[in-house]
């Protein structure tokens, strides 16, 4: 997808060597110019140890991400060649590891990537307007972003790091925060469940033994599941409902699955088996959005015979 580079293609008379054609009247945050120059002083900045703008810590994070990078010039002010080691079709993929900053910037704050480090500047849609470390990170709208169709709607953005998963998640259930990374899994259930796992995917699968027994969207998995064993697992896990009682467990152990028993793998394990469900597996029938693998399913219309 074209973003700082609106174009790129490799040499057919040698497919080691990669031309790039950067984007023209892009500005860093500090209103300096994006420009070729500032590619290559990048990239010295993590490839070159010899040059005064190299930092070790940058580039013992992107040059591993890189490798394929053999040499590199500046054809103008707008053309960038890079030359591979080896030919490697997937070269462009290892580009967006390779971060660019303003030169100008670096200059101004004393070429000291430490007050760089506070007070960067980029080319993204978010300027760092304010940063206390381990406390929180301000984010403010860039207007003078180059593609004008993905301006932020949003004003500024607060970032802060709350290392502990259940106060993570406490603070988003209660209104402090409207968006965190990782929520603890137990806690998944509490309110609204379906959102937590709408952040990731809209369907779920659930599997047993190795095999898919349910899939549907996630609001119907959640509050109508079919299966025995959905059913099983969400009784299983942590409900603000449940405050002061003990969480419900299945019975029995997994099957081990360098043996797997005949028919289907949970019915030893499902209150609800019936002979045949001890000798035969039953199919994975799919109807619309949804599909089920259970001779006896929680709801009789789902049943497959």
């Amino acid at each position: 997808m074209p973003g700082l580079a609106t174009e790129w293609k490799v040499d057919p008379k040698d497919n080691k060597i990669w031309p790039f054609a950067l984007r023209k009247g892009v500005k860093f945050h500090d209103g300096s110019d994006f420009k070729a120059n500032a590619v290559i002083w990048n990239l010295d900045k993590v490839l070159n140890d010899k040059s005064p703008q190299f930092d070790a810590k940058q580039s013992a994070q992107v040059r591993p991400r890189i490798l394929s990078v053999g040499s590199y010039r500046k054809i103008d002010d707008y053309t960038v060649e890079m030359t591979t080691k080896d030919i490697d079709a997937l070269f462009p993929y290892q580009l967006p590891w390779f971060l660019i900053g303003s030169p100008a910037q670096w200059e101004k704050l004393g070429r000291d990537w430490a007050k760089v480090a506070t007070q960067p500047s980029g080319t993204g849609p978010f300027k760092l307007d304010k940063l206390v470390p381990r406390e929180r990170a301000d984010l403010v709208k860039n207007a003078a972003y180059w593609d004008k169709t993905r301006i932020p709607k949003t004003d500024r953005i607060v970032l802060v790091p709350i290392l502990d998963a259940l106060t993570r998640t406490n603070a988003l259930l209660n209104g402090q925060v409207d968006l965190i990374e990782t929520p603890r899994p137990t806690c998944c259930r509490r309110s609204r469940p379906q959102a937590f796992a709408s952040c990731k995917t809209w369907r779920l699968a659930v599997m047993y033994a190795g095999r898919i027994v349910e899939e549907n969207e996630v609001a119907e998995i959640v509050n109508r599941p079919r299966h025995h064993y959905t059913a099983g697992l969400l009784a299983s896990t942590v409900d603000g409902t449940r405050r002061g009682r003990p969480l419900e467990t299945i019975e029995g152990a997994p099957p081990d699955l360098s043996a797997p028993p005949a028919g289907f793998a949970f019915a030893p394990r499902c209150a609800a088996a019936k002979p045949g469900c001890i000798s035969e597996q039953p199919p994975l029938l799919r109807a619309g959005q949804s599909a089920l693998a259970c001779w006896w399913p929680r709801e009789p219309e789902h049943r497959p015979i």
